[in-house]
């Protein structure tokens, strides 16, 4: 007897799922409004990433070569809505709704006060791009002001 491993059989299980879904939704609303469901995620999901690369695009163009510091809200926002936008993509009405959760929950966060976002530590500007640190800088404490 063969066995299988934990993801395969975790695929396996959101496979059968999935169909069954389908069968579900087509049984009670029809053929015709699951594959509108279906088109609709899939273009939903691509306006998604078409909107974050469009946003990306315009961050990076308007920097002039400058260096570009992303905030871990941003990044987690950011990769909330790319985890959602593939999960649309994909056929099946459960990763549909898990990918819309991830989506919605994604624009949810913009709208969290900054404290409930953790601290980045401050850039200092210099000219030249290079920070030099004297050797009483060397710490790995971000909350100390150096002498």
């Amino acid at each position: 007897m063969r066995r299988f491993s934990v993801g395969t059989l975790s695929f396996l299980l959101l496979f059968l799922a999935e169909i069954a879904t389908y069968v579900a939704v087509i049984d009670e609303w029809g053929w015709g409004t699951a594959l509108g469901i279906g088109v609709g995620s899939l273009a939903l999901g691509f306006l998604v990433l078409s909107r974050l690369g469009q946003d990306m695009g315009r961050v990076f163009s308007n920097a002039g070569g400058n260096i570009v510091q992303l905030s871990f809200g941003g990044l987690f926002s950011g990769g909330l809505s790319i985890a959602g936008a593939i999960l649309l993509i994909l056929p099946g009405f459960l990763t549909d709704f898990l990918g819309l959760l991830l989506v919605v929950a994604s624009f949810g966060l913009k709208f969290l006060p900054d404290r409930f976002s953790p601290a980045s530590s401050p850039i200092r500007e210099t000219g030249s791009g290079v920070t030099d640190l004297r050797p009483e800088e060397w710490s790995s404490n971000r909350n100390t002001t150096p002498q």
